[in-house]
């Protein structure tokens, strides 16, 4: 995971270019997003602000499609693949559902009973519904 900012003064559309390249390239798990923002007291408010909101917005957007296109076959990936997952809690949609960790530091919602909370146990990734990857815990 890294983050990304978007529209730092000075930033041309070359520099964006090259940002999506190298995502590609790297191709990070997950990514915490922001556009540019001055704030008064940091060094870089005496730099201005030469990326014009509008710009900013766009480049921000294409980044999070990006982003979330890479997850997203990370994740595809899984399915059908077993993991040893840390039981957090119930689920807040499904009463009947376990929520965990994978090793992956992915969330994983499968069956099982409440007493798994709190350790571990492996978990068979069956399907992804959303961005959350659902799967059956193997005995």
């Amino acid at each position: 995971t890294t983050d990304i900012l978007i529209g730092f003064p000075g930033e041309r559309e070359e520099d964006f270019h090259q940002l999506l390249d190298f995502m590609e390239e790297v191709r990070f798990n997950d990514a915490y997003m922001y556009r540019y923002n001055p704030r008064e007291g940091t060094r870089a408010f005496s730099m201005g602000d030469d990326v014009p909101d509008a710009v900013k917005v766009k480049r921000l957007s294409r980044v999070i499609d990006l982003q979330r296109a890479i997850t997203r076959g990370y994740k595809l990936e899984r399915v059908g693949r077993r993991f040893r997952v840390l039981v957090e809690a119930v689920s807040k949609k499904n009463e009947h559902e376990l929520l965990g960790r994978s090793e992956h530091d992915e969330t994983v919602v499968f069956t099982g009973p409440v007493e798994r909370i709190g350790h571990f146990t492996r978990v068979e990734i069956t399907s992804m519904k959303g961005s959350t990857l659902r799967g059956k815990e193997i005995l």
